[in-house]
């Protein structure tokens, strides 16, 4: 199966850079809806290859064997487009004045946790950061949270301050939790652009340039706010289960509403699941409508269930309008 440019820019480019490394599956475990898996796991249901070996999607990155990803044609491949040779992260160039986190990539907690989590997480757990912050440890953490782990140091930081998001006023906690919000609010014709600073990665750019937003349609203020998601992907503590959950989770457990969505509540599920929780509300809903995915009829549950696979399929235009 070759890999065509058509199948997402962003793809190609990623699984050449992994390319160089390496054809064979990798042994890095990466989510498939609300569970970790592995290649092992992929590997023993070919079944699911369609679903789960889309361009860009964890499997097809991490399992390229198992994906038939490396089966292109025999002989060179011209390359897309020139590319800079790759230098290895041991000596990779180092911005001056700029020291950010991975705000995406996750690292395994292998202590008392064993869960995947964020540089985010480990910024709130300082009594985590002496031994996970270690430049030996396997998790890897300290050159994904170089910042939180002290491998580097900027002088951006974000205020004290708060911004409107539709009817609701948030501070930069809030927007630093949402990677996916970032997209929408850090431009330099909102608030949280001014405010949020570090979040938004304002210090990284050269100066007098600045994100300028793309023309949105006005919208009538009809009441509601002008949208109302719960997080996809970041995970809340239900002390009850001692596990993470998403609200997906929640969202189709009524009975823990009530004690998870209350003012106060340690698990952050009423921050990150502000719908299911009825903290904000508007007018967009799923239909019943199915559409295909390879050989298979899918329903909007079943693509909320996996949210790994949202940034692709959402850009079918059938998808879309179903979900």
């Amino acid at each position: 199966k070759s890999v065509q440019a058509t199948k997402g820019q962003a793809f190609v480019q990623r699984l050449a850079a992994f390319a160089l490394m390496t054809v064979n599956d990798t042994p890095t475990k990466f989510y498939i809806g609300n569970d970790i898996r592995d290649c092992l796991w992929v590997r023993l249901r070919p079944e699911l290859n369609v679903d789960l070996c889309f361009p860009a999607s964890d499997a097809a990155l991490h399992c390229p064997e198992t994906c038939d990803i490396c089966d292109g044609p025999a002989g060179p491949v011209a390359p897309l487009a020139p590319t800079p040779a790759p230098v290895p992260a041991s000596v990779a160039p180092v911005i001056p004045g700029v020291c950010d986190d991975d705000k995406f990539t996750s690292f395994y907690v292998d202590l008392d946790v064993q869960e995947y989590q964020r540089c985010i997480w480990l910024a709130a757990r300082p009594e985590y950061q002496t031994l996970m912050c270690l430049s030996t440890h396997i998790s890897n953490a300290y050159s994904i949270c170089a910042e939180t782990c002290g491998k580097c140091d900027d002088d951006c930081v974000d205020t004290a301050g708060e911004f409107h998001v539709g009817t609701a006023i948030r501070d930069c906690k809030w927007l630093s939790l949402r990677p996916e919000m970032q997209k929408l609010l850090c431009l330099s014709d909102h608030e949280a652009w001014i405010v949020c600073p570090e979040t938004c990665d304002v210090c990284d750019l050269p100066p007098g340039v600045s994100l300028s937003p793309t023309p949105a349609p006005v919208v009538a203020n009809t009441g509601p706010a002008i949208f109302c998601d719960d997080e996809k992907i970041n995970t809340f503590f239900v002390a009850d289960l001692n596990e993470f959950q998403r609200c997906v989770w929640l969202a189709a457990r009524p009975e823990y509403i009530a004690t998870l969505c209350a003012e106060g509540n340690t698990s952050s599920a009423r921050e990150m699941c502000p719908e299911t929780c009825a903290v904000c509300t508007d007018d967009c809903e799923d239909t019943d409508s199915k559409f295909d995915v390879g050989l298979d009829r899918r329903d909007c549950l079943w693509l909320s269930l996996r949210p790994n696979m949202q940034n692709t399929l959402c850009k079918d235009i059938n998808v879309a309008l179903a979900c």
